[in-house]
């Protein structure tokens, strides 16, 4: 594949007629005569980075043949000198044999008048590929043409899932913190929840649950493991029907935070409306665990009870869960593993 999932990937360290060098150095994997006490000498995922002289487009290349354009030059706007710094740079690559692959080109918002003449058919004169888009943000395009007549096609497609995260939040007696929301399908049937959302570019699934648990309801908690992981391939249309990877996650009050302290002895469990986040929680409450299927009514098999059958399993028998340890050394940085437990 070209990048995608190999987004940090390498190529050649050096191309003629360009500026730059490598963001880093491969070790020698075939150094001879080691001591066999010594470790192995570990792969680094790395990429080529440079700036074309004559263009002066910043590109980078890949382990799969690929050559992706990071950035016009500020001077470059107007639609036919853009085309023809991509068909100069395009061409050359393919010459050189440094591309065989894929063409990426990250079209900024304020050159988004290129796309219209890109997505349509180049002329073979030019040296471009026949482009399409790959994905977006708010302040790019990313579009994508195969050059290589001779190889399948193999560019990834974009991202197949969204990852979400629900928040079991325990108190000092295993109550359960459940929260009525202030609007969507939930709010329309009053339905008592878990605290849930998406987790952020970057964010740790951990970090998530527990920034979600005090965005929405203004208690701090802190994350004991994972309980359990729900996949689906039901995604909302708003967020382009992708598979979902659903992470429930067990938090702990912190008893000694102040403002927890103030409504942690409540007698109803009722949170006052001064720590709600008001444009989306109505209600929250915190409810004794073995209750939970009768105040949520949720449908029995469903995603939810099960998860509420495996929260009364993990109290009162300590049993379940998925624990996680950060990885070091790895191919990239911010890895983590998670694993079953007894």
């Amino acid at each position: 594949m070209s990048r995608g999932t190999a987004l940090s990937s390498s190529g050649p360290e050096s191309i003629s007629n360009t500026r730059g060098m490598t963001d880093d150095a491969v070790p020698n994997s075939k150094a001879e005569n080691k001591p066999k006490s010594e470790p192995a000498p570990r792969i680094r995922w790395i990429r080529t980075a440079a700036v074309d002289e004559e263009t002066g487009l910043s590109y980078h290349t890949d382990h799969y043949g690929g050559v992706a354009v990071d950035r016009f030059p500020d001077n470059l706007m107007d639609a036919s000198s853009c085309i023809d710094a991509l068909s100069k740079l395009c061409s050359r690559c393919k010459r050189e044999g440094v591309l065989t692959g894929a063409f990426w080109v990250r079209i900024e918002e304020e050159r988004y008048h290129l796309l219209p003449l890109l997505l349509k058919e180049q002329p073979p004169s030019n040296g471009l590929p026949h482009f399409r888009f790959h994905h977006a943000d708010p302040t790019y395009a990313e579009i994508v043409g195969w050059t290589n007549p001779n190889r399948e096609d193999r560019v990834p497609h974009q991202a197949s899932h969204t990852v979400g995260v629900g928040a079991i939040v325990l108190d000092q007696t295993n109550r359960v913190l459940l929260v009525q929301e202030a609007t969507g399908p939930a709010a329309s049937i009053k339905l008592w929840k878990l605290v849930t959302g998406l987790v952020e570019a970057g964010e740790e699934i951990e970090d998530a649950a527990v920034r979600e648990v005090h965005e929405e309801t203004g208690i701090t908690a802190t994350f004991e493991r994972v309980l359990a992981v729900r996949h689906s391939h039901k995604g909302t249309a708003e967020l382009g029907n992708r598979s979902d990877l659903f992470w429930v996650c067990i938090l702990r009050v912190d008893e000694d935070n102040d403002a927890n302290k103030a409504v942690l002895n409540l007698p109803d469990g009722e949170l006052p409306r001064s720590y709600l986040q008001a444009s989306e929680i109505k209600e929250a409450r915190f409810v004794p665990y073995k209750q939970l299927h009768e105040i949520t009514d949720v449908p029995k098999g469903g995603t939810m009870w099960c998860v509420y059958e495996h929260i009364q399993r993990y109290i009162d028998r300590k049993e379940g869960g998925i624990d996680s340890m950060s990885l070091a050394g790895q191919a990239s940085d911010n890895q983590r593993l998670y694993f079953s437990i007894k």
